[in-house]
């Protein structure tokens, strides 16, 4: 069932579900509305949004051997480049409403910050993935022989998807099971068809995008030797977390 009703106050009446194209036009007004509304409401996330930016900023660039090409296997350009589209693309849906779907995308990116931190602190590994067949990544770079490697590595210093926080993303977001109801971020407990604007998922979905491309930025930042934008993005941690 489509939703009828923004927060945003506006009310769309529908007298039947548009069928054929006019549906997928109905998709694109109605996701043209939700952003409008998420854009009033981003004022309010000012300095993630920076922090966001910046981090973005830095991955974009190392993705692209911006500044200068380091050179060798660019296995970590490339893993950047996933990780902007990835960040890209969840950012859209969040300012659309969609932020299951949005945070379904945030698993993929916390598994990329769980290889991005185990090659950076353990060379052997990252030869061997370099080196590997299917059948040898399955076995040994699974998410969860990633995340044990590097549960070893400095009491798990570098471990950013931590088992809970994996198995909660993979049941509320990812996986379907008899409990499944959709775009919960409510107090209500209420499921939605489409993109919903609300503030328990912007404020969520926000939250996870950011902490998850500043690991990943941060250890690019260092790979790429952009210390200036190491030292911006630091600054901004830091006056977030001193206010």
């Amino acid at each position: 069932m489509m939703n009828d009703e923004r927060e945003s106050g506006v009310l769309i009446k529908l007298e039947r579900v548009p069928n054929g194209r006019d549906h997928v036009e109905l998709i694109e007004v109605m996701g043209d509305l939700n952003r409008q509304v998420t854009n009033t409401k981003l004022s309010q996330y000012g300095e993630e949004l920076t922090i966001l930016g910046i981090s973005l900023a830095i991955i974009y660039q190392v993705a692209t051997c911006h500044r200068r090409c380091l050179g060798g296997h660019h296995v970590y350009e490339r893993l950047m480049a996933r990780t902007y589209n990835l960040a890209c693309s969840e950012y859209s849906l969040i300012v659309r409403g969609l932020y299951d779907e949005a945070l379904n995308l945030n698993r993929s990116l916390g598994e990329i910050a769980n290889l991005i931190g185990l090659f950076a602190n353990d060379e052997k590994k990252l030869a061997l993935w370099l080196s590997s067949d299917v059948s040898t990544r399955k076995k040994n770079f699974r998410p969860v022989n990633v995340r044990k490697s590097l549960e070893k590595i400095k009491g798990g210093l570098f471990l950013y998807a931590s088992q809970d926080w994996y198995s909660k993303f993979c049941e509320d977001y990812t996986h379907v099971h008899p409990e499944t109801k959709p775009n919960v971020h409510n107090e209500h407990g209420q499921g939605h068809a489409s993109g919903r604007i609300q503030d328990e998922g912007l404020n969520y979905s926000i939250g996870e995008l950011t902490s998850v491309c500043t690991y990943i930025a941060l250890f690019a930042s260092q790979y790429g030797g952009l210390q200036d934008l190491f030292e911006e993005l630091s600054e901004a941690i830091d006056a977030v977390e001193e206010a």
